[in-house]
């Protein structure tokens, strides 16, 4: 059963006090004009639904009307009675409405209850494939990033740590350098360029002159 048509009694109540309250002597103003239609209206709607007819079928001035030209309606306490017979039956309807309801709502508590225990190894099945899928997925996952990379290496020992943490001092190093003007650079590498060039003039071989020597050649007389 939809559980709107529970607000209906609690309308059905509200139009009830309006009426009397108007045909006991309160002037009805433009305001309860309206609010009495949009609450007859509403009950119109959630009654329809079951096909239960509007209780009270008319507005704030025919109920004056009636209160006034028919006898039987003249005392408060007859107008009362006359409402409740009006709002009984549908009173009653709606409430055999909800006891179906539950009637079956409970049958279907029953079946369900019946059937649990094959759903539930099912599930615990179907959740158990799930869990080994996971873990398997999460066993044979690759690294994506570098982060994951350099977490995975840092895992696997002193070699991956020592190695992870002499790149990662590189690419710090490099960048540091990359960002130095050339002013800088020149300054920071002129003592090595300097001692390079005395390496190079103390580790050549000099070259010495070799004096030459001049023999003396012995003279020839030409005597007979």
């Amino acid at each position: 059963m939809n559980d709107e048509i529970n607000d209906a009694p609690l309308l059905l109540e509200a139009q009830k006090k309006l009426l009397l309250e108007i045909s006991g002597g309160r002037m009805a103003t433009p305001n309860d004009g309206e609010l009495y239609a949009k609450r007859r209206e509403r009950i119109r709607s959630l009654l329809s639904t079951h096909d239960i007819n509007e209780p009270i079928p008319f507005d704030l001035f025919q109920w004056n009307v009636r209160c006034n030209n028919e006898q039987g309606l003249s005392s408060e306490q007859s107008r009362l009675r006359y409402l409740n017979e009006l709002i009984e039956p549908v009173l009653k309807r709606i409430a055999s409405l909800e006891n179906k309801s539950q009637r079956s709502s409970v049958s279907v508590e029953v079946a369900e209850s019946a059937t649990s225990p094959t759903l539930r190894s099912t599930n615990h099945a179907a959740s158990d494939e799930k869990g080994a899928s996971n873990a398997s997925s999460l066993t044979t996952k690759q690294p994506e990033t570098f982060e994951e990379m350099v977490i995975g290496l840092i895992g696997k020992g002193t070699l991956g740590r020592i190695a992870v943490v002499v790149a990662l001092t590189a690419v710090l190093l490099f960048a540091v350098w990359s960002s130095l003007p050339d002013s800088i650079k020149e300054k920071l590498l002129a003592p090595f360029i300097e001692r390079v060039e005395i390496k190079k003039e103390t580790s050549g071989t000099p070259t010495t002159d070799t004096p030459t020597t001049s023999v003396p050649v012995p003279a020839t007389s030409s005597s007979r």
